[in-house]
């Protein structure tokens, strides 16, 4: 751990309050993945060249989460440990933080920085399903007009751009599915009830 971060529930200021004192008008969308999904793609991609393995993230996974557990047995602050080990990523752990994916905690800061009215919080999947409702909720946001559905359907059709590897990788391990399903559960409640939209409440088979 560096030392001067602050890192605790005090922490005044974060990424959202340097933003909206230097540009307060400006208009956000934040477009969130299930929790899981999201570890292990951040995972494979930042070790691409490492070879990475479902066995050696079932590992590093689980130390991400003791780290953070560890952290709110001696702290009990929820705030102060998921920016701690936020952190702690930035200095080379893999980009496999546990922490990543509380968003309720990061949007809580966000939320209080921003009116909701600037704000548009988009789910992955739902964004390819619905791609055309989502694409005008943006062009809303922005305050652009389309002038007709033709270009919110092309903008949809356009070929997607995916990052390549040189391997596929491997699945994620059922047991490490189910272990971080678990840990992710909690906040995933909690993330719908800041929301209140089901969308953002993976909800996973026990």
């Amino acid at each position: 751990m560096a030392k001067g971060l602050p890192t605790t529930e005090g922490t005044p200021y974060v990424n959202a309050d340097v933003i909206a004192a230097v540009t307060p008008g400006v208009k956000l969308i934040i477009i969130l993945r299930d929790p899981v999904e999201r570890l292990y793609s951040s995972y494979n991609f930042f070790n691409r060249n490492n070879k990475p393995s479902p066995e050696t993230f079932h590992d590093v996974a689980q130390n991400s989460v003791e780290f953070f557990e560890a952290c709110m047995t001696r702290d009990g602050s929820l705030r102060g440990c998921t920016y701690q080990s936020s952190i702690r990523t930035q200095f080379g752990h893999f980009h496999t933080e546990f922490t990543g994916g509380l968003y309720y905690v990061y949007l809580k800061d966000w939320l209080r920085a921003f009116p909701k009215e600037q704000i548009l919080i988009l789910e992955l999947s739902d964004w390819h399903i619905n791609c055309e409702e989502n694409l005008t909720r943006v062009y809303k946001l922005l305050d652009l007009d389309p002038s007709s559905g033709d270009i919110v359907r092309q903008s949809c059709n356009q070929p997607t751009r995916v990052r390549t590897y040189r391997k596929m990788p491997r699945p994620m391990l059922n047991e490490t599915r189910r272990y971080l399903q678990q840990k992710y559960e909690p906040f995933n409640k909690m993330l719908y009830e800041l929301l209140e939209d089901d969308k953002f409440y993976w909800k996973y088979n026990k």
